[in-house]
């Protein structure tokens, strides 16, 4: 077996244990417990520039130190997020549809889930345990895929937030209609520079914009406020920061002034 086969016979086993236990019909027959809230009006409150932080279960150290989600979540939303946004990966973060489940009974604001979604019932699975958002993946979906996960989505209340890595990827939006989108902004304007990032996104002016999985330095949420985003998502790595509540209302401060300017 080549190389390539062994990686997408791996794929494909990754995408059948992330199908869970009930099959579709069983999860299309559930009726989900919690409210849906909407992020695009969270995002868009009051004009301002939106700064969140992802979940992670546990700091990235030898000892995987864990982390306390909820109490973590609940000082982001007090120094200003408004909303919650877990990554769901037990492999890398240690998260579980369970934490979801937990976050949502305890908070009061939307909660976002950023994880490899690739098939029904995982989207299915995501709002049943409170999500009432999730992103998609552009550049790991193929494009009948990402459609109909898209339809899903928003077809059962949630907002869809589909995610590109580059320029070129922008146009599908179009396809999909989208009302929201993210650009994965983990190594900022490095393959494209932010001229033509800036280019690109004037385009697509009047939809909420998020750079997502960015990292928690002042440069890097600069870049992203340079190039016209109405928000970023901190990746994870900031929950291992020694003061990680207040980094992040630091922050805030930083960009909404950068973006006054």
């Amino acid at each position: 077996m080549s190389l390539f086969e062994n990686l997408l016979k791996e794929k494909e086993m990754k995408i059948e244990s992330l199908r869970g236990k009930e099959s579709l019909d069983q999860l299309r027959s559930r009726s989900r417990p919690y409210v849906l809230l909407d992020i695009e009006t969270a995002l868009m409150e009051y004009g301002e520039f939106q700064l969140l932080c992802g979940l992670s279960a546990f700091v990235e150290t030898p000892e995987k130190t864990p982390v306390d989600m909820l109490g973590l979540s609940s000082d982001f939303i007090a120094s200003g997020a408004c909303c919650t946004v877990l990554y769901l990966d037990e492999e890398i973060y240690g998260t579980t549809l369970k934490d979801l489940e937990n976050l949502k009974k305890n908070l009061e604001v939307p909660i976002v889930l950023r994880g490899p979604i690739f098939c029904e019932e995982q989207v299915h699975q995501a709002y049943l345990h409170g999500a009432d958002g999730l992103t998609l993946s552009v550049s790991s979906l193929t494009e009948e895929n990402l459609i109909r996960l898209n339809e899903l989505t928003v077809e059962l209340g949630m907002t869809s937030i589909p995610e590109v890595r580059e320029p070129s990827q922008i146009e599908i939006l179009r396809k999909m209609d989208a009302e929201i989108f993210a650009v994965c902004w983990s190594e900022g304007p490095v393959v494209y520079t932010e001229e033509e990032w800036i280019s690109v996104l004037s385009e697509a002016r009047r939809i909420p914009k998020l750079a997502v999985d960015v990292n928690p330095q002042a440069d890097a949420v600069r870049s992203a406020v340079r190039c016209g985003f109405d928000g970023v998502l901190l990746d994870p790595s900031l929950v291992g920061y020694s003061n990680p509540v207040a980094t992040l209302a630091s922050l805030l401060d930083l960009a909404r002034e950068e973006g006054s300017r």
